[in-house]
């Protein structure tokens, strides 16, 4: 079942206390320099590239950022005006804490194809991951998600935009 944006907004920050954040996982490779944009909005977010400190950091910039958000946050305002229409990111909430949460995420950069390569994977972009998710096994989103509470990304429907989303309690 698909969530309008209004009960996103709800379910995602409704999640939100007790031990358990808000994030975004914004697509580096959606905005000519999403660091500046991250920064314009917050002074002194909680972001990491996670690209950084990995194989994949010459790429640093296109690549994934995990940034925390609160409720009527700057940053999550723009991210649903201007990063949801360019396909941006995803959502999610964790009861990890930023470090762990971080490589949890970074543990699903790359994956093996079926010829043994390896290959980045692109989970943080939306259209991919409603792809994936429509695909995978119950056991492996249950991999995927691991630690974190929920993932949410939007879909587009013509002009309408909702929100698709699995929760680690649904397993």
């Amino acid at each position: 079942m698909l969530l309008s944006t209004e009960d996103f907004t709800k379910e995602l920050f409704g999640r939100t206390g007790g031990g358990i954040s808000a994030y975004l996982l914004l697509d580096g490779a959606q905005f000519e320099n999403l660091p500046a944009i991250i920064y314009s909005y917050d002074e002194q977010p909680t972001v990491t590239a996670l690209f950084a400190g990995t194989y994949y950091e010459p790429a640093v910039k296109a690549g994934p950022y995990l940034v925390h958000v609160a409720k009527e946050n700057a940053l999550f305002n723009w991210f649903m005006q201007e990063g949801v229409k360019a396909h941006a990111g995803i959502a999610l909430t964790s009861r990890l804490d930023f470090a762990a949460s971080c490589e949890h995420l970074r543990s699903w950069l790359e994956v093996t194809l079926p010829n043994y390569n390896l290959a980045i994977f692109r989970y943080y972009d939306p259209v991919v991951c409603s792809r994936i998710m429509q695909s995978m096994s119950a056991a492996e989103k249950k991999a995927l998600i691991g630690e974190l509470e929920a993932m949410y990304w939007p879909v587009h429907q013509d002009e309408d935009i909702q929100w698709d989303y699995f929760h680690r309690d649904s397993l």
